[in-house]
């Protein structure tokens, strides 16, 4: 035989075996996925609160009781989880459970907020009158302190930050948005009016709040300073965060029915009802993690606040219903399963 016919059937030997190693059974399985949700916010009756942090439902204490306290919002970055909130009259971050003071106590403060990118961590609150935002723990007074304001949310997308809130002006509360510092009002000053989260998806610019008209307040959601309303004016509403997926906007809050408020969801402008609305209810927080969409906020049981999380709109109790509770923020990871 000569050596090319060799050459030619080792040629084929390899493609037959090539064949055969690339059947089905031997494809490499998809990775699968679990998810992790925290959610931040506190347990107690009113005065003595805890501030609380959930992981998957489980509960661990970031204060001890012994002052008043709150976890706010929760923010996750790799191994790392970051909880702003209040304890005392001391604005706080809790950083894997390890408590950093903002502020020391001479004013009323506190962090409402928090978001992280890169190693800078931001901080969205306030501290006496003024609306601050601290990054890495420095603190940047966003207001004068001449009028009260605050500093409800912060997001950051590459150099520009940005943080929502509301400052008052002449007797009302105007909805304030700073970018870098300065600042732009989204409502003018006629009737009281905050902005409580902001979200950046490209070019676009969300805040979501609320501003009263005719008696009642009205839920709004601005996109690069234009208004949209949520509710009629009819009944009490407001809307307290907004999350942005693909091309959908997703907004959280109440609206009142008449006798209870009700917790809602607005997915593009239109309205889901969260519960069943026989008992008081209000939903702080939206985040969506793939096909789910998760909520957090409270349901009265007819004598307390329990701090509920909703997937999909069922929910889960995160507290027995014994004291009053709140969830205020839910996030989100994705991890590989067994990780």
């Amino acid at each position: 035989m000569t050596k090319t016919n060799l050459k030619t059937m080792a040629m084929c030997i390899i493609a037959v075996a090539g064949l055969f190693a690339c059947k089905p059974n031997n494809v490499p399985e998809e990775p699968k996925y679990e998810y992790d949700v925290y959610v931040a916010g506190g347990e107690g009756e009113f005065g003595k609160r805890i501030a609380i942090l959930w992981k998957n439902g489980e509960a661990t204490k970031l204060s001890d009781g012994k002052e008043n306290a709150e976890a706010w919002c929760v923010y996750v970055l790799g191994s790392d989880v970051y909880v702003s909130g209040w304890e005392g009259k001391k604005a706080k971050l809790w950083k894997n459970g390890e408590a950093t003071e903002f502020t020391d106590g001479k004013n009323d403060a506190a962090a409402y907020s928090v978001f992280v990118s890169g190693s800078d961590v931001y901080v969205a609150g306030w501290e006496g009158n003024k609306a601050i935002l601290w990054k890495n723990g420095e603190a940047t007074a966003l207001t004068n302190g001449n009028n009260n304001a605050r500093a409800y949310s912060v997001y950051v997308l590459g150099s520009d930050v940005y943080t929502a809130g509301y400052e008052k002006k002449e007797g009302k509360n105007v909805a304030m948005l700073w970018k870098n510092g300065e600042a732009t009002t989204l409502t003018d000053g006629k009737e009281n009016a905050r902005a409580y989260s902001v979200y950046v998806s490209g070019s676009d610019v969300y805040a979501a709040g609320y501003e009263a008209k005719a008696g009642n307040y009205v839920a709004k959601l601005w996109k690069n300073g234009k208004a949209t309303e949520l509710t009629d004016g009819k009944n009490d509403a407001a809307a307290y965060s907004v999350f942005v997926s693909e091309s959908d906007v997703y907004v959280t809050g109440y609206e009142y029915n008449g006798s209870n408020n009700v917790a809602k969801t607005w997915k593009n402008g239109e309205a889901t009802k969260i519960g069943d609305g026989k008992e008081h209810a209000r939903a702080y927080s939206v985040y969506v993690a793939g096909s789910d969409l998760y909520t957090a906020g409270y349901e009265n049981n007819g004598s307390k606040e329990v701090a509920k999380i909703w997937k999909n709109g069922k929910a889960t109790e995160l507290t027995n219903g014994k004291e009053h509770a709140t969830a205020s923020s839910v996030y989100v990871v994705r991890r590989e399963a067994g990780k």
